[in-house]
């Protein structure tokens, strides 16, 4: 078990940088996407795509070991919607 939950943390912290990174990249192109006309890259697309269904990954691994250790209350996992409601989620 503790072998799961270390490699569960080193990937939400490998997101949380990934996060980061691409939150560099897109106040970058913020300014060139204000031009009438100019569209996101191709590239940058993909990047938040493939975040995107990165964060969806962790977050199902993570919650699905939430389950099978039996966490209560465990919250839904459309409630996990940031990395910050994953790393810590709000007990209600």
């Amino acid at each position: 078990m503790d072998f799961k939950y270390k490699q569960l943390e080193q990937e939400l912290s490998a997101l949380s940088k990934l996060f980061s990174e691409l939150g560099v990249r897109l106040s970058e192109v913020a300014k060139e996407v204000t031009a009438p006309g100019l569209n996101p890259s191709e590239k940058l697309i993909e990047q938040i795509s493939a975040t995107r269904a990165s964060f969806e990954s962790v977050r199902g691994a993570i919650h699905g070991h939430a389950t099978a250790m039996l966490v209560s209350p465990l919250p839904k996992l459309a409630e996990l919607v940031s990395i910050a409601t994953i790393d810590c989620p709000a007990v209600t």
